[in-house]
C-alpha cells in the first residue's frame, strides 16, 4: 500500500476512500494522447534521421506495427511513448504535441537522411558535374547497379558519413544535396568536362604512341589488363556483354597525368592537334652526351702538352667517359701504356671527380625520366 501511495503521488489514506470520493491533487494525472500522435512520432522520426525498423528495435515490437502507429492504425501505449521520447531525446510532452509544432533544440541529430527526392537530386548534381555513375560507385565502395537504384529512388535513406562523402565529391556542401531536384545548383561546383566520346580509344592510342609508351605501362597505370585496355582503343566491346568498354573521369584524369597533358586534349577527336611530347630517356642520354662532349673539350683545351700533367688527366678522363667503372690500376696501366706517368693520388682524385658529376648527371637524367 505504501509502494501505491508512492507511486500515485498521494497520502496512504486517500486510497481507503470510498470509490467516487475527490482525487488527491498531487496526483499524477495521465497526459492526454492526441489522436495525431502518429504524425507526430513519424515526424520526429525523419528528423531524428531513423528509420521505421530502428523504432521497432527500440520497442521491442515490429516494423508493421510501427507503419500501423504512424499511419493512425493503433495507439501507443504510454510505456512506448515514454521510450520513443529517450529515443528522440526530447521531453514526453514535446511527443504529444500536434504534428508540426516547433522541434525541441536537444532532439538526437540525425545519423541517417531519408529523402525520397535525394536520388534524383544526386543525379542532376552528377549529370551537372559531368561525371559517370562509376565514379560515384567508386566514391561510395558500391556498385554501379546500386547507383542506378539510387537515382531511380528505389532507396531513400543515407548515412550522414555517405552524404557527406558525395558533398565533397560535388565540391559543395551537404545541405544543397537535401534540396528538391530542380534548386539552384552550387556555384562551388566546378566546370564539367565534356562527355566522353565512343572515340575516346582511338585518342588514346594516338596520344600513347605520340609518347612513345607501350599499352602494358598505360594498363597499369590506370588499373586494367592489357587486354581491356587494346578493347577501349579498337572500340570493342566486352564478348559477354553488348556495351562497349570505356573509361570514367578518374581514369581520364590520370591518362592525363601520365601523358603530360590536360584532360581535354584526350577527350578531342582523333587527329586534334597534339600536345608538347614530354621528356623521354632519348632526350636525357642526348643532354648527358653534350655534357660528356662539352667536358672533353675543356680538358682537351686546357691540355697543352701530351707528356704533361695535363695531357695524362685529359686521357684519364676520356678513358672514364668511355668505361666509367674501370680499376684505378688498370687506368694506370692504360696510361702507361700510352707514355704518360701520372702518381696515383692524382689520378685517384681525377677519377672520384669525374664519377661524381657522372653520377649527379645520371641520377638527375633518370628523376626526369620518372617524372
Amino acid at each position: 500500500m505504501h509502494r501505491l501511495a508512492a507511486l500515485f503521488h498521494c497520502d496512504l489514506h486517500h486510497l481507503f476512500e470510498k470509490p467516487g470520493a475527490p482525487l488527491p491533487e498531487t496526483i499524477n494525472k495521465p497526459p492526454t494522447i492526441s489522436p495525431n500522435i502518429g504524425f507526430r512520432i513519424a515526424e520526429l522520426r525523419a528528423q531524428c534521421g531513423m528509420l521505421q525498423a530502428d523504432l521497432a528495435s527500440a520497442l521491442g515490437i515490429s516494423k508493421y506495427t510501427v507503419g500501423d502507429i504512424e499511419r493512425r492504425v493503433h495507439r501507443p501505449r504510454m510505456v512506448y511513448l515514454h521510450r520513443l521520447a529517450a529515443l528522440f531525446c526530447c521531453d514526453l510532452r514535446h511527443l504529444l504535441e500536434e504534428p508540426g509544432a516547433p522541434l525541441p533544440e536537444t532532439i538526437r541529430k540525425p545519423t541517417t537522411i531519408v529523402n525520397p527526392n535525394i536520388g534524383s537530386r544526386i543525379g542532376e548534381l552528377r549529370r551537372h558535374r559531368g561525371m559517370l555513375q562509376t565514379d560515384l560507385a567508386h566514391a561510395l565502395d558500391i556498385t554501379r547497379g546500386q547507383i542506378n537504384n539510387i537515382e531511380h529512388r528505389q532507396r531513400t535513406h543515407f548515412r550522414m558519413s555517405e552524404i557527406e562523402t558525395l558533398a565533397a565529391l560535388f565540391h559543395c556542401e551537404p545541405r544543397y544535396l537535401l534540396d528538391p531536384p530542380g534548386a539552384p545548383l552550387p556555384e562551388t561546383i566546378p566546370a564539367a568536362l565534356p562527355t566522353i566520346g565512343p572515340n575516346i580509344g582511338l585518342r588514346i592510342a594516338e596520344l600513347r604512341r605520340h609518347c612513345g609508351m607501350r599499352q602494358d605501362h598505360v594498363a597499369s597505370a590506370l588499373g586494367i589488363t592489357s587486354s581491356w585496355l587494346c578493347n577501349i582503343e579498337h572500340r570493342r566491346g566486352n564478348r559477354r556483354r553488348t556495351r562497349r568498354r570505356t573509361l570514367d573521369t578518374s581514369q581520364i584524369e590520370i591518362l592525363a597525368t601520365l601523358f603530360h597533358c590536360e584532360p581535354h586534349h584526350l577527350l578531342e577527336e582523333p587527329g586534334a592537334p597534339l600536345p608538347a611530347p614530354p621528356p623521354t630517356f632519348t632526350d636525357h642520354v642526348r643532354v648527358f652526351r653534350e655534357w660528356q662532349a662539352k667536358e672533353l673539350r675543356e680538358w682537351s683545351a686546357r691540355s697543352r702538352s701530351k707528356n704533361g700533367t695535363k695531357g695524362a688527366l685529359h686521357t684519364a678522363r676520356r678513358i672514364l667517359a668511355k668505361e666509367p667503372d674501370i680499376r684505378l690500376d688498370d687506368l694506370q696501366a692504360l696510361l702507361h701504356g700510352e707514355g704518360f706517368e701520372i702518381s696515383k693520388p692524382a689520378l685517384a682524385a681525377c677519377a672520384c671527380h669525374f664519377r661524381a658529376n657522372y653520377a649527379a648527371i645520371r641520377e638527375a637524367g633518370l628523376l626526369l625520366c620518372n617524372d
